[in-house]
């Protein structure tokens, strides 16, 4: 596992893909024994590779591997913010006004950004992480 580098598109989605059809086999078998055991270790184990591959298909398109970390900076704020500030203005649990969530679109937006950023083809040639990828194409 390696955070510096390139990846290509096929590698970072293939991975992706991998991910999802295992946590779809850990859901069945979480269906059928209960234990949720599985889940956390696949989740473990997952983690840090799923950080590098980003980080490294976000290197191809030529941008640095913190924006992997967007997702997860805007669900952190929407969660504070919620929790902290929409819960003082009305501690009964009674009805908001749509307004109040007006502040939380920028940060569901944040995701939006780096899906696309992962999604568009490598630079071609070399950029300031490395040359391409495999056979050079992104």
């Amino acid at each position: 596992m390696t955070f510096s580098g390139r990846a290509t598109c096929p590698e970072y989605w293939y991975f992706r893909l991998f991910e999802c059809i295992f946590y779809f086999v850990i859901e069945i078998i979480y269906s059928i024994s209960g234990s949720i055991f599985p889940w956390i270790v696949f989740s473990i184990l997952m983690f840090l590779p799923g950080i590098a591959v980003g980080m490294r298909r976000l290197h191809d398109t030529g941008r640095s591997g913190w924006w992997v970390w967007l997702p997860s900076a805007s669900f952190s704020v929407i969660v504070v913010y919620y929790v902290a500030f929409l819960y003082k203005l009305n501690p009964s649990g009674g009805h908001l006004s749509p307004l109040v969530f007006l502040p939380i679109i920028p940060f569901l937006l944040c995701p939006i950004a780096t899906l696309i950023f992962l999604c568009q083809p490598g630079t071609p040639g070399n950029n300031r992480f490395g040359p391409p990828p495999g056979n050079g194409r992104g």
